[in-house]
């Protein structure tokens, strides 16, 4: 992920005071410019303390906005969101329009890397209308908005902003802050395959780091020049980059971005086709990223890791995986990564059902492509009642085998003109039981137990083989059951004429104690049609 915010700067030069918290500031700045970051952690808590004690304001706020930044890296998110609100408090209550800015883009920062984007641009917009005509904090600022846009995205708004922030620095002279936009158009680059591009960014942007000895951009150039490396088939030159950049945090001690790499080495490792190690060390990732508050790292690593389980041949753990992931993305409101999973989850479905054939069931009259349909309309129906794509993939597997156990039924029952006898309908009601039975013989990585058993459940309790009433039935078991019911009625069968779309809804709503309430308003919204004026509804 780009860079958020450079360390903050100072409001300003400070006049010569004989107070003891502008000296300590300065101590802990230099503290923390060195990579000596529990040390400047304690530096900022200790200016913080005198300049409270000596009734100095703006150090006061400086210092709680610099230890907010320090604490942050160290991965304490909400205690750095607590000293930053604090430092925004004093600035107002001070009426310095600076400081106000500088708070409320170091919050963002914070609100952006912990997943927050939305509230990230809001803090961001709200720092532009306090930054005046001071150029580095414009151009940090708009860098920060720059990076909002590309975790959303929106390619052309992020080079927009990045421009926007290119200018400002070098109208100000911010060589670091040049850097800084330079190795993150180098980002945007790469996100859009331009990897010559990116590499020339990347390098320029090392350069310029090492002039203003900046060792977390430093480490931060290599570690996406190792991400470009892997996109070009390169996983021994990745690896190389990646592990220099794991020696410069390493000695920085910033846990967020060596989570970062970590999911590199884990990819060069997985490309270069050690996939126990890659396992290994995007669990690492995934651990240090959640220890940190890091959400894009941790989705991001879970991608990786559904990846490597494919490449294990393991479809379970890779629906799992992305089953963490895609609620992290989604969050973050990363398009194209939900984009991708929903992408992959239709690939496995295919090869899943292509795999394991036609029920032999749907041979009989009126019964052939049932499963397709119901899949379908089921699919609608969880779609509208707001489940996610992973929630909705198992539906549309689970009403392609919800009926496998009718196989075991014999055909001329199946085929029957006429009523069931009590013995007949007591063995038809076996089929989700049979079902159940031969789910592991079918190889579903698909949670879909519960809907080949309890899609013949209905909500008043009056449904089979369990008899389970209300919310103690699976939402997804109902949605198939409305599905499947919806399918059978306007399918023709050996015993009768298929009902007209309309009939077969009218009949549904006539009878609506049998299902979930939001499940029958999803099912009657999707199939848009209206319940017939003469049909009495319950």
């Amino acid at each position: 992920m780009p860079s958020t915010f450079p360390a903050m700067r100072s409001p300003g030069s400070l006049a010569p005071s004989r107070t003891l918290a502008p000296e300590l500031l300065r101590l802990a700045r230099e503290r923390q410019a060195a990579g000596q970051l529990v040390e400047a952690a304690d530096g900022y808590a200790a200016t913080a303390t005198a300049a409270e004690r000596e009734g100095d304001g703006s150090t006061l706020a400086q210092a709680l906005r610099l230890q907010a930044a320090v604490v942050h890296i160290r991965g304490d998110s909400s205690r750095a969101r607590a000293l930053c609100a604090r430092s925004s408090a004093v600035a107002r209550g001070l009426g310095d329009s600076r400081l106000v800015a500088e708070a409320l883009n170091t919050m963002g920062g914070l609100e952006l890397e912990t997943g927050a984007p939305a509230a990230a641009a809001e803090s961001f917009r709200l720092a532009l209308g306090f930054a005046g005509e001071e150029w580095d904090l414009w151009g940090r600022i708009e860098q920060n908005l720059g990076t909002v846009a590309t975790v959303q995205g929106d390619g052309a708004m992020a080079r927009w902003h990045y421009a926007r922030s290119l200018r400002a620095y070098r109208r100000g002279g911010d060589r670091r802050g040049c850097a800084m936009v330079l190795h993150n158009l180098g980002m945007l680059s790469a996100d859009h395959r331009r990897w010559a591009e990116s590499q020339r960014y990347f390098l320029k942007a090392r350069r310029l780091a090492r002039a203003v000895q900046d060792y977390h951009l430093q480490a931060l150039c290599h570690l996406n020049s190792a991400e470009v490396e892997l996109a070009l088939g390169r996983p021994e030159a990745a690896e190389q980059s990646a592990e220099a950049a794991r020696h410069l945090f390493e000695e920085l001690g910033t846990k967020p971005d060596l989570a970062a790499v970590w999911k590199i080495l884990g990819m060069a490792s997985r490309e270069a086709g050690r996939l126990n190690l890659a396992d290994a060390r995007l669990r690492t990732a995934i651990e240090l990223a959640s220890s940190t508050g890091n959400a894009l790292t941790r989705a991001e690593s879970l991608l990786e890791l559904a990846r490597t389980h494919q490449a294990f041949g393991h479809p379970a753990e890779v629906l799992a995986t992305l089953g963490e992931a895609y609620p992290l993305f989604l969050s973050l409101g990363a398009r194209a990564e939900m984009s991708e999973i929903a992408g992959w989850l239709d690939q496995l479905e295919a090869r899943y059902l292509s795999s394991i054939g036609t029920c032999p069931s749907e041979m009989v009259i009126g019964r052939k492509g049932h499963g397709i349909r119901v899949a379908a309309c089921a699919a609608r129906i969880a779609q509208t009642v707001g489940l996610d794509p992973l929630q909705v993939s198992a539906i549309r597997v689970g009403s392609q085998v919800h009926d496998r156990g009718m196989a075991r039924l014999p055909r001329g029952l199946l085929e029957k003109t006429s009523a069931l006898s009590p013995q007949e309908r007591e063995l038809v009601r076996r089929h989700p039981h049979w079902g159940l039975e031969g789910l592991p013989a079918l190889g579903c990585p698909w949670d879909v137990a519960s809907i080949v058993r309890s899609h013949h459940e209905r909500y008043d309790g009056s449904g089979y083989p369990d008899g389970l009433a209300g919310e103690a039935i699976p939402l997804a078991a109902q949605i198939v059951g409305i599905a499947d019911v919806y399918d059978g009625l306007t399918s023709d069968r050996s015993y009768r004429r298929a009902f007209t779309p309309a009939e077969a809804v009218a009949c549904i709503a006539n009878q609506r104690h049998l299902w979930h309430p939001a499940v029958l308003d999803a099912f009657l919204r999707e199939t848009g049609l209206s319940i017939p004026r003469d049909v009495a509804v319950a």
